[in-house]
């Protein structure tokens, strides 16, 4: 796999990008985009995946969850919370 990533038609195309770490360390890593090219415009990769659970709150909140509900599930074990990284 490290050959692959290494390889360079894919910085030519444009087809792995660098980001900051998302943890706060120093360096970068490196992310696969679309792998084709639209007329319209292409997909843009400006920010890393969410972390699990993340957005477990807005989620559940979204589904009709109300705060006391997030909590138990949460407090159970049922959902899972991760903070936010910093911006």
């Amino acid at each position: 796999m490290d050959d692959a990533l290494a390889d360079p038609q894919l910085g030519y195309r444009g087809l792995l990008k660098a980001l900051p770490n998302p943890l706060g360390r120093e360096g970068t890593y490196c992310i696969p985009v679309a792998p084709f090219l639209m007329s319209a415009g292409n997909p843009q990769v400006d920010r890393p995946a969410p972390y699990v659970g993340e957005h477990t709150r807005d989620v559940l909140a979204e589904a009709g969850f109300d705060p006391s509900q997030i909590e138990e599930l949460i407090h159970d074990g049922a959902a899972v919370q991760h903070h936010a990284r910093s911006k």
